[in-house]
C-alpha cells in the first residue's frame, strides 16, 4: 500500500472540500484500489484529484531542499500555506525554490547578507532565529508575481532520504517558536500580538503520529495572547513531513490551566480552519536519522488569525 502525500499546492481546508479530503484519506488507508474508482466518479472529477504519490523520499530527493512557506498578500489579511522544494548551491544555501506555480530562480548572496533572485525576490534571515550560513534556517521571503507583492516566513533545509527515516521508535525535538495573532474587534479596530516561546514535538515513527506543544510564551509586541500554552495532537507523519490534513486536534490552555480559545464570538467558539506543515531535515553527518525539525502553522477564523514559525535548536 502506498500512503498519501499532499502535493505542493495551497493547503486549503474549508467546507465540503475538507470533508471530502478526509474521505479520500480514509479510503486510501484501506487500500489504493478504491481510489481509482473514486477519481473516476462525478465527485472525484469535480475535485480534480492529483496522482497519488508516496511518502517515501528517494536518494535524488534527499539531495534537494524541502521547506514550508506561509504566504500573505502584503495588503490583506489571511494566508496561503505551501510546501517547498528547491536546489541548493555548493555552499548549502538555496539556489532555486519551487512552490505551487511559482519558481524563484538564480538566488545569490548580496553584500548585506540577503538572498536575492528572480521575481524581485528577497530572502532575509528572520529576527529571533540564528543567522547562519548553513541550513536549515528561518527566513522572511518577499517576491512579486502577476503584479502582486507577497511576503511571509519560510523554513527551509536539506531533505533527509527515505532510508534515513526510522520506521519505529520516537524522536523528540525542541526549539524556538514565534507566534503572531491578529484579532478583529467589534469596534472595527485590529489588535495584534507577537510572542516568542518554546516548542517540543514528539514524533512516533511506528504509529505515524506526532504531538506538538508550545509553552513559555512571552509577549514581544502588542497585546498579550489570550492563552498560555498550545497543543496540536494527532499530526500525521508522512516521510520527512509532519502535517495536518486541514484540521488536527488543536487546544489552547490558559495560565490557570483551563481550556480556552483565541477566537470567541460571545460565548461561542468561532469556526476556524487550521493547517500545519513541518519537516525533518537531514543530519549534518550522513547517512543518519534526521537532525533538525521546523515548520509553520496557521489557524484562521472570521474574527482573527494565529500563525507560527518554528525551528529546533539542534539534533534530537
Amino acid at each position: 500500500m502506498t500512503p498519501l502525500r499532499p502535493t505542493a499546492r495551497p493547503l486549503r481546508a474549508g467546507g465540503r472540500r475538507l470533508c471530502l479530503t478526509w474521505t479520500v484519506l480514509a479510503v486510501a488507508l484501506a487500500g489504493c484500489g478504491p481510489i481509482e474508482a473514486f477519481k473516476a466518479s462525478a465527485v472525484g472529477e469535480r475535485l480534480g484529484l492529483a496522482p497519488i504519490t508516496p511518502c517515501d523520499v528517494s536518494k535524488l530527493e534527499g539531495k534537494r531542499l524541502i521547506g514550508a512557506y506561509l504566504r500573505q498578500v502584503t495588503v490583506t489579511q489571511g494566508f496561503e500555506m505551501f510546501s517547498i522544494t528547491g536546489v541548493p548551491r555548493s555552499t548549502g544555501l538555496p539556489r532555486n525554490l519551487d512552490f505551487d506555480d511559482s519558481k524563484i530562480r538564480r538566488l545569490s548572496l548580496s553584500p548585506d547578507g540577503a538572498l536575492t533572485g528572480s521575481r524581485r525576490s528577497t530572502i532575509t534571515a528572520r529576527e529571533g532565529f540564528p543567522k547562519t550560513a548553513t541550513l536549515p534556517a528561518v527566513y522572511d521571503m518577499t517576491y512579486r508575481a502577476e503584479r502582486i507583492d507577497y511576503t511571509g516566513p519560510m523554513v527551509v533545509g536539506t531533505s533527509a532520504t527515505g532510508f534515513e527515516i526510522p520506521t519505529t521508535g520516537r524522536a523528540l525535538y525542541g526549539g524556538t517558536v514565534q507566534l503572531s495573532m491578529t484579532r478583529f474587534l467589534e469596534d472595527g479596530s485590529v489588535q495584534t500580538s507577537d510572542s516568542t516561546g518554546r516548542f517540543t514535538v514528539d514524533i512516533g515513527y511506528g504509529s505515524g503520529r506526532a504531538r506538538f506543544d508550545v509553552s513559555a510564551l512571552e509577549t514581544t509586541e502588542g497585546a498579550a495572547l489570550p492563552f498560555d500554552r498550545l497543543t496540536w495532537a494527532n499530526l500525521g507523519v508522512c516521510g520527512t513531513r509532519v502535517i495536518s490534513s486541514g484540521q488536527g486536534n488543536v487546544k489552547t490552555i490558559s495560565a490557570e490551566g483551563r481550556a480556552s480559545s483565541p477566537f470567541v464570538i460571545g460565548r461561542a467558539l468561532a469556526p476556524a480552519r487550521s493547517n500545519f506543515e513541518s519537516m525533518q531535515f537531514a543530519n549534518q553527518e550522513r547517512p543518519a536519522p534526521p537532525g533538525a525539525y521546523g515548520g509553520i502553522f496557521s489557524i484562521e477564523s472570521d474574527i482573527g488569525t494565529l500563525s507560527a514559525v518554528f525551528l529546533s535548536d539542534n539534533s534530537p
